[in-house]
């Protein structure tokens, strides 16, 4: 059937309009990019390969996986006709491609054969040499794993001034560990000479190192070590630290003045109230750079105490030390009256004190190579000596000063270590140590004539032995 000319145009604006959605249905089909990936070896299948497809231009990205057959398949629900197929694989080089869908097509198939990534890697030589053993002697080791190893730290300043560097003294503030009135310290209870003092590894005789020098010091209780013998109580062990490149320097003086002391008059004729002056410094430093170092320190020291003796007749003291002044007047009478001196002259009326002491260590040695070569030898000598005097040593309100007299002791002691490194690449360390010490303590009396003991009874007091009075 003809229409009239006049409704064409009519017809056909609604055929164009009915055609629009079914082609615009059409284009937004959603889309589906599915394929195979294999090796480029034998197409063998590359399962759990990460397939990913960007849509362009939204950027909007679907991701997926392969299966053991190494097929795969996205389905793409906002389809623009416009993709990037990008597919990576652990051990394969990456895959990318632009894929195109036309309008009236819904799938593509992309199948992807992946090369091996090979990374080549050079040649790699490893060397290993066994532990190479640590240098022990001169050498503080640390604290150990013995629980009984107590390093003396932190409370230096505790002590008093003419007491710091005394092993004894530094026992006494460690815990674990009790002074002795008489001297000495105590572990487990036991006595003195259960302990052992030693420097830089070495038995060592002197109750002080100088204050001010570079040392560390520790105390070792029964040790399981089978190397440290010689003792049952505790070791005392101090380590005279070696020099350095950077220098240190250190000087004191130290006044302890009677006007500073608060006591009784008693005190004071027991010889409590004292003049104490105290030197000490020490030095460390490098005599050649990376060669030779030093450490050096020492300390001196002047005490000066009034004391009373039983010439004086004072009444104060004779009664707190348990003795009648007339007691002690009547035995001043018959001694002078048998014609036995009570005193002479150039015997001091005050206990004075003079002690000194000073350590030195002078090293070589060199900085460790780098691995694989032997370290040098090294070695050291230390030094160490002390000196005290005391005269006047027994005066007292119950002594007279003819029974007094002067005791001197010291020492002297040289050490020498050597240690050197052998094998093939040093995994052997030899360690020798030697040493020469020298002690002498002796006593001079003013008088040299015979003495003994005087039992004084009195009504008030018990009976009382001094010792001291001359017959």
């Amino acid at each position: 059937m003809r229409l009239p000319f006049s409704l064409l145009p009519f017809v056909s604006a609604c055929c164009l309009t009915l055609g629009v959605p079914a082609l615009v249905a059409a284009q937004t089909r959603p889309h589906t990019i599915q394929g195979r990936i294999t090796s480029d070896s034998g197409g063998k299948p590359i399962p759990a390969a990460d397939v990913i497809v960007t849509v362009a231009p939204t950027a909007e990205t679907i991701t997926a996986k392969t299966d053991s057959a190494g097929a795969y398949r996205v389905a793409i629900a906002n389809a623009t006709g416009e993709y990037i197929l990008n597919v990576s694989a652990l051990g394969f080089r990456p895959f990318r491609q632009r894929v195109t869908i036309a309008p009236g097509d819904s799938v593509a198939v992309v199948n992807a054969h992946l090369a091996p990534n090979v990374q080549q890697v050079a040649g790699v030589r490893v060397q290993a040499t066994r532990p190479r053993p640590q240098r022990t002697a001169g050498v503080d080791n640390g604290f150990g794993g013995d629980p009984s190893n107590k390093t003396f730290d932190g409370v230096t300043n505790a002590l008093p001034p003419e007491l710091q560097g005394n092993f004894d003294a530094m026992a006494a503030m460690t815990p674990g560990y009790t002074g002795l009135s008489g001297g000495g310290f105590s572990a487990f209870g036991l006595s003195a000479d259960a302990n052992m003092k030693t420097v830089n590894g070495m038995s060592f005789s002197g109750d002080a190192v100088p204050r001010d020098l570079n040392t560390t010091t520790r105390f070792v209780a029964s040790p399981w070590d089978p190397t440290r013998g010689g003792f049952s109580g505790a070791l005392a062990q101090t380590t005279i630290n070696r020099g350095s490149n950077i220098l240190q320097s250190r000087a004191r003086v130290t006044l302890d003045a009677p006007s500073l002391q608060f006591d009784d008059p008693i005190a004071e004729r027991f010889g409590q109230r004292y003049t104490n002056l105290q030197l000490g410094g020490s030095r460390s430093a490098a005599l050649s750079l990376d060669r030779f170092f030093y450490n050096a320190g020492y300390s001196a020291s002047l005490n000066r105490a009034p004391v009373s003796s039983l010439l004086d007749l004072d009444s104060d003291a004779l009664l707190h030390a348990g003795i009648s002044p007339d007691s002690a007047a009547r035995l001043t009478q018959i001694l002078a009256g048998t014609h036995v001196p009570l005193t002479r002259a150039g015997i001091p009326d005050e206990r004075t004190t003079f002690s000194g002491n000073f350590g030195e260590r002078i090293d070589f040695a060199r900085p460790n190579p780098p691995p694989g070569q032997t370290p040098l030898p090294q070695w050291s000598v230390v030094m160490l000596g002390n000196y005290a005097e005391t005269r006047a040593s027994n005066l007292g309100p119950t002594a007279l000063p003819a029974t007094t007299g002067k005791v001197q002791q010291g020492g002297a002691q040289v050490q020498g270590l050597y240690s050197r490194y052998f094998g093939r690449f040093g995994d052997y360390v030899s360690e020798t140590m030697a040493g020469v010490s020298f002690n002498e303590q002796k006593g001079t009396p003013y008088l040299t004539l015979p003495s003994g003991n005087v039992l004084i009874a009195s009504a008030r007091t018990p009976p009382v032995s001094t010792n001291g009075c001359v017959t």
